[in-house]
């Protein structure tokens, strides 16, 4: 809406499609996913792959690009996995459940521009890939946003895992914390 586009482009290190380059990247990201579920990492077979590849990408290695397809039917999945758990019913029986998402919404939405603001201000980078780096979303989304606006995909990307990671590894420790100390209070 805003027309920011260009700020930031992003040319990805691996240019082309290879079947032992994917099939060498599938081996690695699959062998950090059973690695991460022997340690009982939570949702193992994310933060696996996850890592795998960044340290891969990190060292400035490129096995190969995602085929397009690949790219296209995960963000098709996606869309049909978030398209099917709202039906009309839904949407119709929650209204005051709805209207509280939106104003969080735009709470967050609020705090996340104010924070890239902020950001941008300490860091030098670009307005346009600071509010992409701290707006709530996916990682896959806002990489494709990035992508398409020609900002900071890399920094996107970058922002987006590390968010993730912290959540996933913290949210369960804060709440055995939490129930721990809301017994210690009850007594």
């Amino acid at each position: 809406a805003m027309d920011v586009h260009g700020l930031d482009p992003y040319t990805p290190l691996a240019k082309t499609f290879s079947w032992t380059g994917f099939i060498v990247l599938i081996a690695i990201t699959m062998a950090a996913a059973a690695v991460m579920e022997r340690f009982k990492s939570p949702n193992s077979w994310m933060i696996g792959p996850l890592l795998a590849a960044a340290l891969i990408t990190a060292t400035g290695y490129s096995f190969s690009t995602l085929p397009s397809v690949v790219i296209n039917a995960g963000q098709l999945l996606i869309g049909v996995s978030l398209g099917t758990r709202f039906t009309p019913e839904f949407f119709a029986a929650a209204p005051r459940f709805l209207s509280a998402v939106v104003a969080i919404s735009m709470l967050y939405m609020l705090l996340a521009a104010g924070f890239a603001a902020l950001l941008a201000a300490g860091s030098g980078l670009p307005w346009p890939t600071a509010t992409i780096a701290t707006t709530p979303g996916g990682i896959g989304e806002m990489a494709l946003t990035a992508q398409a606006l020609q900002l900071g995909v890399p920094i996107v990307t970058a922002f987006h895992t590390i968010r993730l990671l912290v959540l996933l590894l913290t949210v369960g420790a804060m709440y055995r914390w939490w129930k721990k100390w809301m017994v210690g209070s009850a007594s």
